[in-house]
């Protein structure tokens, strides 16, 4: 199946059910438009695909903490960043949260939970980069 992204361009009818994969991840069943067999998709990719169906499906049964048990959270994306305190921080996004629930994360934790992504994110904006690199005295 791969990782579901080839079943989303037909678009998402609606998201019938989750299940808990690895204790910290989810996958969700959905139904394509126009089409009645039932897909598994990774969180994170119809969060990125299509983050509207997922945030109502959340909500529709209480919420993703309450309805997963999960406490553990992986990184969707970071946002911004900020320098506070001589601290580089990033706006953190979570997988199966909306743009809203982000937080502010010291940069070193981001590179401990998420280290392509901080690796990455530091790339292409030259002011966090620069931030990062006189902490570290480089």
């Amino acid at each position: 199946m791969g990782d579901g992204r080839e079943e989303l361009h037909h678009g998402v009818e609606n998201v019938i059910s989750h299940r808990i994969r690895n204790s910290t991840q989810v996958k969700l069943k959905i139904r394509r438009t126009g089409c009645s067999r039932l897909t598994c998709v990774d969180e994170h990719i119809l969060q990125q695909d299509c983050p509207k169906k997922l945030y109502n499906y959340w909500e529709s049964i209480g919420g993703r903490r309450k309805a997963t048990g999960i406490h553990l959270f992986h990184i969707f994306q970071i946002r911004r960043w900020r320098v506070k305190d001589n601290e580089l921080l990033f706006l953190v996004q979570w997988v199966g949260y909306p743009p809203g629930d982000s937080t502010w994360e010291r940069a070193c934790r981001v590179k401990i939970l998420a280290k392509e992504m901080h690796s990455a994110y530091l790339k292409t904006h030259w002011g966090a980069r620069r931030a990062w690199d006189r902490r570290r005295g480089t």
